[in-house]
């Protein structure tokens, strides 16, 4: 691509950006650029030792100028992709395939977040145009890339097989692998930085502690991921293939997964090696996330699949290339550049209209993380389980310094002595769940502040949803200042992004547990509010619309309720108790001939439950007609 169309392509990338932090690991990886961190496993020197350079730009906030270091590296991944195939001679369609690739949804979304992933490609891509000139060179390359994303281990074979194809078997002898070899230890001795690094100095927030070879080993190999693996059958294991190869069309529309096909076809049988090398890395990304990927690793974001997409694209130049010439040796020079321009709108359009454009006002994530910090009493420990938690709030307290005397903990560490180090003394030896129960706990302290806990629901601390344990009370004159109601950010529509429908899912659920005791404490308008709040994050929740309808009911609004239980059936039809509340609203209302029919459709649907058919007979008593009516 031309230096003028890439430079359009970063404007594009950077008017979109995220403005500050996101989900995920995006906090841990600022991190660990910030203060030169150990990021959660494999540790990712490499991008911390990169991102460290991008904090110096003058630009916005620290999260912010990583998510530019992402776009960077996006802007570099495509051009290079575009170099390489006009290096193996398939240029025709080098210029389409970038571009569906810089705008395939998961690669568009990486680079505008701070994450690892298009670092990854581009040492990719640079390894495998290093093959065709030298094996050192490209080991090398893999090992260091390897220090940002073990991915990159999957371009060896297809370096092999570019090798061979340029000198042939000869070209594999042991002098060659050695040199080979030993670059590749070169690259890879970059992982040394995990033990100087945890020798010298705090840690912020490094998960692990690789100072001992068996702590090193640990966090190297991800040994905690392994046991999350999905696939353990056939039945699984053809159920991860086929979404795996629909994947294809997701990220390049049926079109341009026609040209993967016909590239595929062409490099088959006029590039064999080249075919075997792509191959090679989409068969390669496949069978590594089989073998340990979780069902949401494997389902709910294909991030993970970037380096096959990525083959996929060469792939796509090589199909689009085919397509190239054989329409210009049929076609006049002006049908040609007609049928270029309708087909380039033809595989663009529906990119453009799947754009991540709600990440440019993505300051929620932001939002989230002060939400849980600010309530809190000075000097508090803040223990949390999820991801989304742990890093936005490490992120403020370790980088932006708000709140910075709250120590932020992880419950899944807290078994590992070199985590408990980092709490205050007097909670080294602390338990997070003295009772086994799940739910936010606080607890004394020595000097009278408490450490907060929590098991599967962190987001509960601005709504206040919190157990007190006997005998343990906030601060003097803190009591009405600890928790406050969780502020209605701003939650985008449109997004394809299981972080942000797990964020809004749990607003969703702590809004309905505020609206469920407020109903239960006699307050229907109060849970109404709540209610409402709760189907603003996620519409599709029956329970919600049920119990907002009785709370306008209690109102004295039984129109309105009807409504409402009306709108909850579009989302669950068959949902036995909100037939049943549409019934007994209808005759509220007076409309007793349409209650009658939805009688019917309320008994078709009833469950076995003996509450659940006492009610149903009290509603059929009272449409039975009365003998003073016959």
């Amino acid at each position: 691509m031309s230096p003028l169309r890439l430079l359009a392509l970063f404007a594009l990338y950077a008017a979109m950006l995220a403005p500050s932090i996101y989900l995920g690991d995006s906090g841990d990886m600022v991190v660990a650029a910030w203060h030169l961190d150990i990021a959660h496993p494999t540790g990712y020197p490499l991008y911390a030792l990169v991102g460290k350079l991008a904090t110096f730009l003058p630009l916005g906030d620290v999260a912010f100028r990583l998510n530019l270091l992402s776009a960077l590296c996006g802007v570099g991944t495509i051009a290079l992709l575009a170099g390489f195939l006009r290096k193996v001679g398939y240029g025709r369609g080098a210029g389409m395939a970038a571009l569906l690739f810089a705008l395939s949804p998961s690669f568009w979304h990486e680079a505008l977040i701070a994450r690892v992933y298009t670092l990854n490609l581009l040492v990719t891509i640079l390894a495998l145009r290093a093959a065709t000139t030298s094996l050192a060179l490209a080991f090398f390359l893999v090992g260091v890339g390897m220090g940002n994303h073990f991915m990159v281990v999957l371009a060896i074979p297809a370096i092999l097989v570019l090798h061979v194809a340029r000198e042939g078997w000869r070209g594999i002898d042991l002098r060659r692998l050695v040199l080979a070899t030993t670059f590749f230890l070169l690259g890879f001795s970059l992982y040394l930085y995990l033990p100087i690094r945890s020798h010298f100095g705090q840690i912020p927030q490094g998960r692990g502690d690789p100072a001992s070879w068996g702590a090193f080993l640990d966090v190297l190999l991800r040994r905690a991921y392994w046991k999350n693996a999905y696939v353990a059958d056939v039945q699984t294991f053809a159920r991860a293939a086929l979404d795996f190869l629909t994947g294809f069309g997701d990220e390049f529309g049926m079109f341009g997964a026609l040209l993967v096909v016909v590239g595929l076809g062409e490099a088959l049988s006029r590039r064999l090696p080249l075919a075997l090398a792509l191959l090679a890395l989409i068969g390669g990304n496949f069978l590594l996330m089989a073998d340990h990927g979780s069902a949401y690793d494997l389902f709910e974001t294909h991030r993970y699949y970037l380096t096959a997409w990525l083959s996929g694209s060469l792939l796509l130049g090589i199909g689009a290339h085919v397509g190239c010439r054989a329409a210009e040796a049929r076609l006049r020079p002006g049908f040609f550049r007609l049928l270029l321009l309708l087909l380039g709108m033809l595989l663009l359009l529906p990119q453009v209209l799947r754009a991540p454009s709600f990440l440019r006002e993505a300051f929620f994530p932001r939002d989230y993380g002060f939400d849980l910090l600010l309530p809190l009493p000075q000097e508090t420990v803040l223990i949390v389980e999820g991801d989304n938690e742990t890093t936005l709030c490490g992120y403020l307290v370790h980088v932006e310094r708000f709140r910075s005397d709250v120590t932020v903990a992880e419950g899944p560490y807290l078994d590992r002595a070199w985590h408990r180090r980092r709490l205050p003394p007097d909670l080294r030896g602390f338990s997070p769940l003295p009772d086994g129960r799940s739910g936010l706990y606080l607890h004394a302290r020595a000097h009278g502040y408490p450490v907060a806990t929590t098991k599967g629901d962190p987001a509960a601390l601005p709504f206040g949803l919190v157990h007190l344990l006997p005998g343990i009370r906030p601060p003097p004159g803190r009591e009405q200042e600890i928790y406050r109601n969780f502020r209605e950010v701003a939650i985008p529509s449109g997004h394809e992004d299981p972080l942000i429908t797990a964020v809004s899912d749990r607003f969703a659920l702590l809004a309905r547990r505020r609206g469920d005791a407020a109903l239960l404490a006699g307050n229907p308008g109060a849970a109404v509010h709540f209610y409402e709040a709760s189907l603003r994050f996620s519409p599709t929740r029956g329970r919600v619309w049920q119990n907002l309808a009785l709370a306008l009911s209690r109102l004295g609004a039984p129109t309105e309720a009807l409504r409402v239980v009306t709108r909850g059936l579009e989302e669950e039809p068959t949902n036995p108790e909100m037939l049943l509340a549409r019934v007994l609203l209808l005759i509220e209302v007076g409309r007793e001939e349409e209650a009658a029919a939805a009688l019917s459709r309320a008994e078709r649907f009833a469950p076995s439950d003996p509450d659940f058919l006492t009610r149903l007979e009290a509603a059929r008593t009272i449409l039975r007609p009365h003998p003073e009516k016959r």
